[in-house]
C-alpha cells in the first residue's frame, strides 16, 4: 500500500494505525504482513504556490529530517534535465548527499535529447 502525502500530513499521521496496517512499520494482520509506505511529495508540492521557493541547501535539510524524523520511505526531489535550471539539479544532488535509507523519486522530461 502506497501512501502519498505532505510533511503536514505525514508528521500528523505518525504512529497511527489504519486497520492493522501500521504507519511505522510492517504489522501482522491474518498470518500476512502488510506495510504502508510513506511517499512524501512536500519538495516538489511545497513549491507550487505562489512566491515559494526552496533553496537546494533547505532542500537537503529538509529531506534529510523527512528521512530521520518521520520515517518517509520515498521522496519526491523534484525534476532534472536540460529544461530545469541549475538551481533545481543542485538542489537535487544536495538531497542525495543528505539522505541514506529513502528511495528518491526523481521526474525528467522524456525527449530524446534528455535521454540521450
Amino acid at each position: 500500500m502506497r501512501l502519498m502525502l505532505s510533511l503536514h500530513a505525514a508528521s500528523a499521521l505518525r504512529g497511527v494505525s489504519l486497520r492493522g496496517v501500521s504507519l511505522r512499520g510492517a504489522t501482522t494482520r491474518r498470518a500476512t504482513t502488510r506495510r504502508v509506505e510513506f511517499f512524501d511529495t512536500t519538495l516538489r508540492d511545497g513549491e507550487q504556490g505562489a512566491r515559494r521557493t526552496f533553496t537546494p541547501r533547505s532542500k537537503a535539510s529538509i529531506a534529510a529530517r523527512l528521512e530521520r524524523e518521520v520515517g518517509v520511505d520515498v521522496i519526491d526531489a523534484g525534476m532534472i534535465g536540460t529544461q530545469t535550471s541549475p538551481h533545481d539539479l543542485e538542489g537535487v544532488r544536495r538531497i542525495v548527499r543528505a539522505t541514506d535509507r529513502a528511495r528518491l523519486n526523481v521526474l525528467a522530461y522524456g525527449a530524446r535529447r534528455e535521454i540521450d
